[in-house]
């Protein structure tokens, strides 16, 4: 068994501007949905963010429970609804 240190200077922003579909969410929750809308993996949004797998899959079930949302597809819809493009 593997330990997983994390360090949050290597973490991205928690939240730039929150959309509203987001409100409900905490930081770290708000990073692993957008991770997973831009089309990352569980376990690669958990590697990005210095957390493992299976607490990353544990985040994502609870954005998916709040968000109504059943699945990554599901969440890239919303998202990309709720979200200006940067720029």
């Amino acid at each position: 068994w593997a330990a997983v240190i994390f360090d949050r200077r290597s973490a991205p922003p928690a939240s730039e501007e929150p959309s509203a579909a987001l409100d409900g969410l905490s930081a770290r929750e708000r990073q692993v949905a957008r991770l997973l809308a831009a089309g990352q993996t569980t376990a690669a949004a958990g590697a990005a963010l210095g957390i493992s797998a299976h607490t990353a899959r544990r985040h994502a079930e609870r954005v998916y429970s709040k968000l109504g949302v059943r699945n990554r597809a599901a969440l890239g819809a919303l998202l990309a609804r709720e979200v200006p493009p940067p720029g």
